[in-house]
């Protein structure tokens, strides 16, 4: 793709390092604090909305992505642009650098690969290594069983020596290899037409590695989970359970391998629904699965991340109620309670689940900057060292940190 010239924002500094990359380069620095990684405390970053292409309309601070314990970078899709934060663990200051990307690029995804990042530029169909921005990769995944549709690809991650993306729109998950640049594909089986996403498409939008090479994904629409796995002969193939057989979308969203042959995932609840509450859940190795509501009522789950100790981090806000809030909920596993094997039952449709209470398992963590109607958490990473806790509020263009005690 050709990339044009682009204008910065005026409010930021421009940096003669930008013509190397291939875009503008923009700095800004954070506001200090009170004290710098207090166990504990929230940090929070305002990223703005820049040069939206709708800036009458919500925030777009959608992925996000760890090096290290200081270095995040994310992903602002209506503003097409790059952002990465630094800090340092010793000050109070801390740095946000933009990178402007192309009109009609709508960056969403980003992931690292030999520990460079790439980015996932929806509007393009196409995946690139931030590095190289002229050396991108058209995504050419085969959509002959959705005639008409465009891949739309929103989720990315790296998994198996290959980079694994979710085509939203065209109702398929995908791989490319960077290195030899081939590309294999699955179609993530339709749904029927006139149904609530309004089309076809199954709605595909997040891909986690899974431990054998493979990713897990989400299913937005069809209310499915799945494991997608790809042969030595690249041949593709798709593992899929449905989530509820009530009719009712439960809309899953994140999902990560949990280290033995299964996946803990988020469901965000039918999101035109005030009065639907979210939930988390694990898939068993053996194919069983079992959910947690949250204590928060009518909690909206938005992503989830392990830590190094094993316990989940997930994320969920009210902002269809009255006094919306925003919560970062840490769950110590080992206290779950665990449901009988006779909880969660096959049927024709899916799985009947049985959503147990966690009781003292969750321990929430009120962020008052992301509570309101304007705000949703979207994003949720923990770093290397298990001690900070990263989130995207995607409507509010915010990035926010939770210093563990």
């Amino acid at each position: 793709m050709k990339f044009p010239n682009v204008r910065p924002p005026q409010t930021l500094l421009t940096l003669s390092l930008a013509g190397a990359l291939g875009t503008m380069m923009l700095v800004a620095n954070a506001g200090a604090v009170t004290a710098a990684e207090a166990p504990g405390t929230i940090r929070m970053f305002s990223v703005g909305k820049g040069q939206g292409v709708d800036p009458a309309g919500s925030g777009s601070t959608h992925e996000l992505v760890v090096r290290g314990t200081n270095e995040v970078y994310f992903v602002q899709q209506k503003q097409e642009r790059l952002g990465t934060i630094t800090t340092n663990p010793r000050s109070t200051q801390g740095q946000v650098t933009f990178r402007q990307m192309p009109t009609g690029s709508e960056p969403h995804g980003i992931t690292f690969f030999n520990d460079q990042p790439w980015v996932l530029l929806e509007g393009t169909s196409e995946v690139v290594p931030l590095s190289r921005l002229f050396n991108g990769i058209t995504l050419n995944p085969d959509l002959s069983h959705n005639p008409g549709s465009e891949a739309g690809p929103h989720g990315v991650t790296s998994s198996g020596g290959l980079l694994w993306y979710a085509g939203k729109e065209g109702s398929v998950f995908g791989w490319v290899d960077p290195v030899t640049r081939r590309q294999g594909s699955v179609a993530a089986p339709l749904v029927a037409a006139g149904g609530s996403s309004g089309g076809d498409s199954a709605k595909p939008i997040w891909v986690a590695p899974e431990k054998n090479g493979g990713v897990w994904g989400t299913e937005l629409i069809s209310s499915k989970i799945c494991r997608v796995t790809v042969s030595k002969a690249g041949v593709t193939t798709i593992k899929e359970w449905t989530l509820g057989d009530d009719g009712v979308t439960d809309y899953p969203i994140g999902i990560v391998d949990d280290g033995e042959g299964g996946a803990w995932f988020t469901a965000e609840g039918e999101p035109g629904d005030p009065t639907a509450s979210g939930y988390f859940g694990h898939l068993t190795a053996s194919g069983q699965i079992y959910t947690w509501s949250v204590p928060t009522r009518f909690g909206r789950l938005g992503g989830l991340s392990l830590d190094k100790a094993g316990n989940l981090w997930t994320e969920y806000t009210t902002s269809l109620q009255g006094s919306p809030t925003a919560t970062i909920a840490k769950v110590v596993i080992s206290r779950l309670p665990q449901p009988s094997a006779s909880a969660a039952v096959k049927t024709a449709a899916g799985y009947r689940l049985n959503i147990l209470n966690p009781g003292s398992a969750v321990t929430e963590i009120p962020v008052p900057q992301a509570a309101g109607i304007n705000h949703f958490l979207h994003r949720i990473v923990v770093d290397s060292s298990g001690k900070r806790v990263w989130f995207s509020d995607i409507w509010g263009d915010q990035i926010g940190v939770y210093y563990v005690p």
